[in-house]
């Protein structure tokens, strides 16, 4: 028989639980769900497999159209499955008819946050992302995509708003051999394949500025040394925008702007510092950055 002390500990435990689960950001939850998904294997895992892993979210299925759809209060998750049938149009759009495999097996998996979030946030290296703008008359809606990953994300000016998980570029052969239109999305750098099936739209690609080297004039100071250290950034950009330098320092403060600046300690209690810098080409910061530490004696 439980006594009072052991139900109060369980009830304290559960009451825990419920503060860690629910205090989880809309970030942390598509990071789980993002986690949930890699689990996936995608034209290998069937619907069987995919309702084992989505055990804890809600859940639609449509026999029909061949979708699945789980979520939970910060994600929506769709999964499309395959037809089994290769579809005879040269020009089909329909991700379930597009690959030779199986019927019921993954061939699609689109994540939706609830609300948006940041890129920063959603744990891929995105330097090695290719970025595209969707629409000339909206700069700030872009998607950075890599199809050797098969993965991309949908942005706006709020953050990301879609992250799409497909079949990588090494699972091509198993394409069906009718269909132009998924071949030359392949076959081509950009994500809109130039097809006048496609709607017009102007595409500008941007490659990532990245930060190559931090320079640092001194990496221990101390009172006899002086408190003051002189900060070189070396970053480059194919298309040369004009770039920003953003640092951001655990103690003291910045002083200047651009590639040469000082780094002022002066009044910090001794301890380890550290200073990270990125270059913003009117993209935000998104490329590789640098971070480097001083100890101050």
């Amino acid at each position: 028989m439980l006594t009072i002390r052991k139900i109060m500990r369980n009830l304290l435990i559960v009451l825990l639980l419920i503060l860690l689960l629910g205090g989880l950001s809309s970030a942390q939850t598509v990071k789980v769900a993002l986690r949930d998904v890699k689990q996936v294997k995608l034209l290998v895992s069937n619907r069987g497999d995919v309702r084992k892993i989505f055990a804890n979210y809600n859940t639609t299925f449509d026999d029909e159209d061949r979708y699945q759809r789980f979520s939970n209060d910060e994600v929506d998750i769709e999964v499309t499955y395959a037809s089994g049938i290769c579809g005879e149009d040269p020009n089909y759009e329909e991700y379930e008819d597009l690959w030779s495999v199986d019927e019921w097996k993954v061939v699609r998996i689109e994540i939706e946050p609830t609300n948006t979030i940041d890129l920063a946030d959603i744990g891929f290296d995105l330097s090695k992302f290719t970025k595209q703008q969707r629409h000339e008359a909206e700069p700030e809606s872009v998607i950075f995509h890599d199809k050797s990953a098969g993965v991309a994300f949908q942005s706006d000016e709020d953050g990301v708003n879609k992250i799409f998980l497909f079949p990588a570029s090494a699972n091509k052969k198993r394409l069906c051999d009718n269909n132009d239109l998924i071949k030359e999305f392949y076959a081509k750098s950009s994500w809109y394949p130039e097809s006048e099936f496609e709607p017009p739209v102007c595409i500008l690609v941007n490659n990532f500025a990245n930060v190559v080297d931090l320079a640092l004039s001194l990496d221990e100071i101390s009172g006899t040394t002086g408190k003051s250290i002189s900060v070189s950034t070396k970053a480059i950009d194919a298309e040369n925008d004009v770039l920003t330098y953003v640092y951001t320092i655990s103690g003291g403060k910045i002083i200047g702007r651009g590639s040469q600046v000082a780094w002022d300690l002066n009044g910090v209690p001794p301890g380890i510092y550290s200073i990270s810098v990125g270059v913003d080409d009117g993209n935000g910061v998104i490329g590789s950055t640098i971070t480097k530490t001083v100890a101050v004696k």
